[in-house]
């Protein structure tokens, strides 16, 4: 028997893509990308005009694949290229279960275009299987399309927002950066003008008073008066100076808060990025040991957090991104409208404590701070009571959680950050 004929009789068993019966829509929108067929469409002398949607050129390829034509050939060129290591991973499997596990595996890390051609294409999948991938690709591209667009939407948000809070920080730089050089300007005036008015009255001082003729008198009385009068204009020099000094440094330290604000804004816009990063990619993400399923991401699992007072109107807002997390949100409006006497109640449920400075009574910050030192909870005081501030806190909360058999006393700080110190 010749080897080279059976070898190539093994490799025409695997399916192309006109053999894929109804296939060729998801190989290709799921496979390659708009670029990739733009350079196929090239090399078969295909032009499109220059208004062609990215509709209407998955759908010319979809149809050129359901034939042997030369635009066929060249897609089932470039997928075997593209995905050989896949290709020779699935190529020793001889059954459905073989292919079906190295599917699981894949799709679990979140390996989807390669491994889907390798299992539509291999020559010992059967319709079955076939109609088993292509059905949990369907319904995984609906999940992460609406997902993407839900967050494609925040992100362009938290842009406009980024860019307005830069710009308007660019502009105060400029009007105290103005101030600052006029302040300065002033100083070095006033600096001049008390120099100007030491060496006159040292002038005044070191002329001997031999040198007045005693019988003049009144020319002696008015020296005197004059540099009394100097004297004067010097101490009050001296004053203007102090309250220039004063003004600068109270000018100088209301710029670095406004840049310690311009940070920690920078700071909660990056973790609402990442938070956003981290929805996009929720979709191959895996539960841990102990969530059995049960949570919808590996952060929280499951933690129940109390959030005290904040915006009402918000609140919405405050349990989708706790739930997003994986954790369920209680909610008490710190004494507004329910009694504060409910609070000790509520905090008994919750495993983690979070109440923002600026949108809370003295009552229920008190009780707060009092319960958890004595419960031994995490608790987390922030700065504002906006949902940057909060989704901030929700990125520490893994971090800030104790291992079993132990006990956490949370240490409240002005920040939306706690210092958690272990007993046995």
């Amino acid at each position: 028997m010749d080897p080279q004929r059976t070898n190539t009789q093994t490799v025409a068993k695997r399916k192309r893509i006109w053999e894929l019966v109804d296939l060729q829509c998801p190989i290709i929108g799921t496979c390659l990308t708009l670029g990739e067929l733009r350079k196929i469409a090239r090399q078969s002398d295909v032009e499109f005009p220059d208004n062609v949607s990215e509709f209407d050129i998955h759908s010319y390829f979809v149809s050129c694949c359901k034939e042997p034509s030369r635009i066929a050939r060249l897609v089932t060129k470039k997928l075997d290229r593209k995905y050989a290591a896949k290709l020779r991973r699935y190529g020793s499997c001889k059954d459905d279960d073989a292919i079906r596990t190295l599917w699981v595996e894949d799709r679990e890390h979140g390996d989807i275009p390669g491994p889907f051609w390798a299992v539509i294409s291999h020559a010992h999948t059967s319709t079955r299987l076939r109609t088993e991938v292509f059905g949990e690709v369907h319904m995984l591209s609906h999940l992460v399309g609406s997902a993407n667009r839900a967050d494609i939407r925040r992100l362009s948000d938290l842009e406009a927002e980024q860019e307005r809070l830069t710009h308007a920080m660019q502009r105060m730089k400029t009007v105290f950066a103005d101030r600052v050089r006029a302040l300065q300007g002033e100083r070095n005036a006033m600096a001049d003008q008390v120099d100007a008015l030491k060496r006159e009255m040292h002038f005044l001082s070191t002329r001997k008073e031999d040198a007045v003729p005693p019988e003049n008198k009144t020319g002696e009385t008015l020296q005197e008066l004059e540099a009394e009068m100097l004297r004067r204009e010097l101490d009050e020099a001296w004053r203007e100076r102090n309250e220039v000094f004063k003004l600068l440094e109270a000018e100088s330290r209301r710029l670095e808060y406004l840049e310690s604000e311009n940070r920690e804004l920078a700071a909660e816009n990056r973790v609402l990025e990442e938070e956003i990063a981290r929805l996009l990619e929720k979709s191959y993400a895996k539960c841990p040991d102990g969530c059995a399923g049960k949570c919808p991401c590996p952060d929280l699992c499951g933690m129940c957090v109390l959030y005290v007072g904040g915006r009402t109107g918000l609140v919405p807002q405050y349990r989708a991104l706790v739930e997003s997390r994986g954790g369920t949100l209680i909610h008490h409006d710190g004494g507004m409208e329910e009694a504060p006497k409910r609070l000790e109640s509520v905090l008994a449920q919750a495993d983690a404590v979070v109440c923002p400075v600026d949108c809370v009574s003295h009552e229920a910050c008190t009780i707060v701070k009092s319960y958890c030192k004595r419960a031994l909870k995490p608790c987390f005081m922030m700065r504002t009571a906006g949902i940057s501030s909060l989704a901030k806190t929700v990125s520490s909360l893994p971090e800030q959680s104790c291992p079993p058999n132990s006990h956490a006393v949370s240490i409240i700080g002005a920040q939306a950050s706690s210092t958690t110190v272990q007993q046995s």
